[in-house]
C-alpha cells in the first residue's frame, strides 16, 4: 500500500501593503456580517482601531493564521456607532494605517 502525502506550509506575508480588509463598509447589525476581517497579517503584528478623534475602540494581536477578526464593539463590549475609523496595524518597526467604514 503506497500512500502520498504532502506537508503545506502557509507562510505568512510580512509586507503590510498587502493587508485586505473586507467587508468595508461593515454593517455590525446586518445577517451575514458577523465580523470584518483583516487578512494578510503578519503573525504578531499588533492590530488597533481607533475613532477619528483618536479613542482606541479594539485592540488585538495577530496569531499564525494571518487574520484578525471584528464584531464591531468597543472594548467595554458595546457596538460602535456608524462612521470612519482608522485600523492601525504595526509590524517590526513598520505600520500602516487603513480606513474602515461602520454602518448600523
Amino acid at each position: 500500500h503506497l500512500s502520498i502525502y504532502q506537508l503545506i506550509i502557509h507562510y505568512q506575508d510580512t509586507d503590510l501593503t498587502k493587508i485586505k480588509i473586507f467587508p468595508n463598509p461593515f454593517y455590525p447589525n446586518r445577517a451575514g456580517q458577523g465580523y470584518l476581517t483583516i487578512t494578510n497579517v503578519p503573525e504578531g503584528s499588533k492590530v488597533k482601531i481607533y475613532t477619528l478623534s483618536g479613542q482606541k475602540v479594539y485592540e488585538t494581536k495577530a496569531g499564525s493564521q494571518g487574520s484578525v477578526f471584528w464584531d464591531g464593539k468597543n472594548l467595554k463590549g458595546q457596538y460602535v456607532g456608524s462612521g470612519v475609523y482608522l485600523c492601525y496595524i504595526e509590524y517590526k518597526g513598520k505600520s500602516v494605517i487603513e480606513k474602515i467604514a461602520i454602518e448600523r
